[in-house]
């Protein structure tokens, strides 16, 4: 989004103000119209954003999907999410109640039944913010995590990817014009 709106203003010299935050953050501000012209999030507040009448026009324009990241270089070994049933790991996950990552990471491990033992690696990290599971890998107090495939880039530094199967959906990511907004494009 950065980069858009960089390339925006520098191609109409008009600016462009962003106001960055977990969808569910900011889709309270969408449904009272308070303020913005575009809404750039993932499913399912798409649906959301129709139900409260405030959605234009939406372009699909990417996808968004969970993976298991680890401190760089992987010293803990980890090469799947069964892994993040050994004893001994710490573990910090998305909580389901407030990310849609989460809810989906918890139905792959219902799926695959190591709920309670994966659990048990959490303990207290169950974390509302995928920025702070890169910044918990980031400073050492948790071995692996899962989080979006987009935030886990902003992390490339100080965590890697563990690849492997694709045992998680995706979920599209759109923009969208938002009805009440001023200046119709």
């Amino acid at each position: 989004m950065e980069e858009l709106a960089k390339r925006y203003e520098e191609e109409t010299g008009k600016h462009v103000e962003m106001s960055f935050g977990g969808s569910e953050d900011l889709l309270p501000k969408v449904k009272l119209k308070a303020n913005g012209d575009v809404f750039v999030t993932h499913d399912p507040y798409q649906q959301y954003t129709e139900e409260a009448g405030a959605l234009g026009r939406e372009v699909e324009v990417g996808f968004l999907a969970p993976v298991l990241v680890v401190q760089k270089g992987n010293p803990q070994g980890v090469k799947g999410i069964e892994d993040l049933t050994r004893e001994g790991l710490t573990v910090v996950l998305p909580d389901q109640q407030y990310s849609t990552c989460g809810q989906m990471v918890m139905k792959l491990l219902e799926e695959k039944q190591i709920t309670d033992d994966v659990m048990k690696n959490v303990g207290d990290r169950l974390v509302r913010d995928h920025a702070l599971v890169g910044n918990q890998l980031k400073l050492k107090t948790s071995d692996v995590g899962i989080m979006w495939n987009g935030v886990a880039n902003k992390f490339a530094d100080v965590l890697d990817i563990v690849p492997g199967p694709d045992e998680y959906e995706e979920i599209r990511v759109s923009v969208m014009g938002l009805s009440y907004s001023k200046k119709k494009a």
